[in-house]
């Protein structure tokens, strides 16, 4: 037998699995680099607050007191306390979930895009989304994110092999993603309705498999149904809590800007970027000329049917859940969260790699892989972190303040949940305020008496205006900044030495 045949042999099967695990370690060190920096902070300090419960009944109850909304999804909540209970109370061991449900997404969406398409999608596809801020972002959060991604990638997993072979554990393991991922976010239909979609689209020959498929998605959604009711959840009210401003059209851009990994959030990157250089925008660029490339290469050169059906079903994947959330918003209520359908970026970075890996030229496409390497490194590497308000330094300063006398004015509900869970301040000494006048009122009235006064910000571009608030009548104010992005500020007000 030829050697340099058996060589080649050997690196066919070898290379996507090494490429997979070379994702996987890049992924890895990505989302635990800094893992220690990154604050608890408002959505994540609601549940973490109540970890000393000493029973997972005593937990869920508290917790969701707290946070009503979710009560009818406790999947996560459930897993979260099992973690807990297992690797302690840290918050960088609570927050190793989120990293191990991101790592498990790599290994699933190699082998989505690579039964898709080929091995060359599955490695770009898992270096997409091991590179992708958001995700990175995400992994590391001690919500519910991370788990949903992996409930996606094994529904879609499951979906493309019952649609091949028609296999009841198939079946089953579709179904059993599906439910768990409605018991996870109250959302999740959203994502059923993209793969109702699909069917229709790539498969209405066959009715009887879409008949089974909304037979079964039926029957979820009615146990979900009755589960509210048991619980006696009255949806209309709570949901009252989703409400944000309506989304626009530029809210949908930012979405896909944001998905395409560039960012983490709505805020430009640029200004924390060494040199200014961001090239979030270029990401998005560079995805969106693969998208219509994957449009136009399976139409042009005739590809088979499961070429296309491929690319119809990684377009849904990742336009329907978007477009339906926006429709929700616009004529239901205000609840435009991109993080809501963070799963569907999964589908984009299916759709970019199986175009760049379906381009008719091997140099073209090593090329184009090179690009995208190069782009999505810089701007994952560059970025600095924390990525979140560094309340932990604020609380360490704030405690740490050589005056007897301290209290802790913040701005914002979700600010101060972000303090409380820092563990140097003591409860009582934090008060919180929604309104500014408030705030400035109840501060000048402390540092008049003598007593040192914290002010914490965060989102918030008023605070030069507060200094010269605070100057004018006459009380030092002096302003600290802290990690994040945009930075967490604290401002410290004492009554001035009288002349």
């Amino acid at each position: 037998m030829n050697p340099n045949a058996t060589m080649r042999s050997r690196w066919r099967k070898i290379f996507p699995f090494s490429g997979m695990a070379a994702c996987l370690v890049l992924a890895a060190w990505l989302r635990i680099k800094g893992l220690s920096l990154e604050s608890a902070w408002c959505d994540e300090a609601l549940t973490l607050l109540h970890f000393p419960a000493t029973s997972l009944s005593d937990f869920l109850h508290s917790a969701f007191e707290e946070d009503t909304r979710l009560i009818v999804s406790p999947v996560y909540y459930v897993l979260e306390y099992g973690w807990f209970a297992m690797f302690g109370t840290s918050l960088v061991a609570i927050r190793m979930l989120s990293v191990t449900l991101g790592l498990m997404s790599i290994v699933l969406i190699f082998l989505v895009a690579r039964r898709l398409y080929n091995a060359t999608a599955g490695i770009l596809a898992a270096f997409l989304l091991a590179t992708s801020l958001v995700n990175v972002y995400y992994s590391q959060e001690v919500r519910f994110y991370a788990l949903m991604g992996v409930f996606a990638l094994l529904s879609m997993y499951a979906l493309i092999r019952l649609l091949e072979s028609g296999g009841f554990r198939w079946w089953v393991l579709h179904g059993i993603c599906n439910a768990f991922m409605l018991w996870t976010h109250a959302f999740a239909p959203v994502f059923f309705l993209a793969q109702g979609v699909f069917l229709m689209a790539a498969h209405y020959r066959t009715p009887r498999r879409i008949v089974m498929w909304g037979l079964m998605h039926g029957l979820i959604l009615i146990l979900f149904a009755g589960w509210m009711k048991f619980l006696q959840y009255d949806f209309g009210t709570h949901s009252q809590a989703y409400s944000d401003a309506a989304p626009t059209f530029h809210t949908l851009a930012n979405v896909m800007i944001v998905f395409a990994g560039g960012r983490f959030s709505n805020i430009n990157p640029r200004p924390y970027m060494p040199w200014g250089i961001s090239l979030d925008m270029v990401m998005a660029g560079m995805c969106a000329a693969a998208v219509a490339v994957a449009l136009v290469l399976p139409w042009k050169r005739r590809a088979s049917a499961p070429t296309r059906g491929a690319c119809l079903l990684a377009l849904c994947w990742w336009l329907v859940p978007i477009l339906a959330l926006y429709l929700i918003a616009l004529l239901w209520r205000p609840c435009f969260f991109d993080r809501y359908v963070l799963y569907a970026a999964l589908g984009l970075y299916i759709l970019v790699a199986g175009a760049v890996s379906s381009l008719p030229s091997k140099s073209l496409r090593y090329m184009v892989m090179a690009l995208f390497a190069a782009v999505y490194l810089y701007q994952s590497f560059a970025l600095p972190r924390p990525f979140r308000p560094d309340y932990q330094s604020a609380a360490r300063a704030i405690a740490s303040d050589p005056n007897p006398h301290v209290a802790v004015h913040v701005l914002k509900l979700f600010n101060a949940l972000g303090v409380r869970y820092s563990k140097p301040i003591s409860e009582d000494r934090i008060v919180t305020f929604e309104g500014y006048p408030e705030l400035c009122v109840e501060t000048c009235r402390l540092a008049e008496s003598g007593t040192c006064v914290w002010v914490v910000f965060y989102r918030w571009d008023r605070l030069r205006e507060f200094e010269q608030q605070m100057h004018q009548a006459r009380f030092s104010c002096e302003c600290r900044e802290f990690g994040g992005m945009p930075p967490l500020s604290a401002c410290r007000v004492t009554r001035s030495p009288r002349p």
